[in-house]
């Protein structure tokens, strides 16, 4: 398999991202915000902050939205703090469990959108998970496409903001324009209004486009290629 081709005209959006990097490794919580269009590169830019914090030995927890989950309430949080029924981590499982929830003589489901309650102690109990990774070493947590992730979630993610502001806690989330929902747009303004760096990720500019082409064809591109991809 090709390498993948190295980062180009990205080195403010890098810089940005490792101050934050920096910042969560001295102990204070630090929170970037990276929006765009698909396809203009915020993945790679998570892949790649990602990475720097996992080599400097910072604990990792990634995870994805996907359009099809919205209706599952703490789904991308569950996923990318590896909160299962079946996870060795006790307080892993008994998220899980919470999320599982079932009550009464007929043991029917209890579920965190019909009991305003569990939801909050969901939240709690997500909170308490995170401060104690934290308190236990740099925490990175990035996750992707948060234009289709639960509201759930994003409750959480606010939650979070607060709780946390001084742990060493990197919370990285990249999301489109498109579609917006009004759970995403309150959480994108309040974390905003709490001081996070909100990265609009745009075009590359034709010198790294160049540059990149030329990388992955193996050849200088000629005017008609370039034509195309502009």
């Amino acid at each position: 398999m090709a390498p993948e081709p190295r980062l180009r005209g990205r080195d403010a959006e890098i810089g940005k991202l490792g101050e934050a990097l920096d910042r969560a490794a001295s102990g204070q919580l630090a929170i970037v915000l990276i929006e765009g269009e698909a396809g203009i590169g915020k993945s790679r830019l998570l892949a790649e902050v990602l990475a720097a914090g996992r080599g400097c030995g910072m604990q990792i927890a990634t995870g994805r939205a996907g359009e099809l989950e919205r209706a599952r309430p703490f789904g991308v949080a569950a996923d990318a703090l590896g909160c299962v029924r079946s996870s060795a981590d006790p307080r892993r499982a008994a998220v899980a469990g919470l999320l599982a929830a079932r009550g009464g003589a007929e043991q029917k489901p209890i579920t965190v959108t019909s009991d305003p309650g569990l939801r909050f102690r969901v939240v709690d109990a997500f909170t308490d998970l995170t401060e104690e990774l934290a308190l236990a070493g740099p925490l990175l947590i990035g996750l992707d496409d948060l234009h289709w992730a639960d509201p759930a979630s994003l409750l959480l993610l606010g939650a979070l903001s607060r709780r946390l502001a001084d742990l060493p806690v990197g919370l990285i989330g990249c999301f489109r324009p498109s579609p917006r929902v009004a759970e995403l747009d309150r959480l994108t303004a309040a974390l905003d209004a709490a001081g996070a760096c909100h990265l609009m990720v745009g075009p590359l500019a034709s010198g790294p486009v160049t540059d990149l082409v030329a990388e992955t064809v193996g050849a200088e591109p000629g005017p008609g290629l370039l034509a195309g991809i502009s």
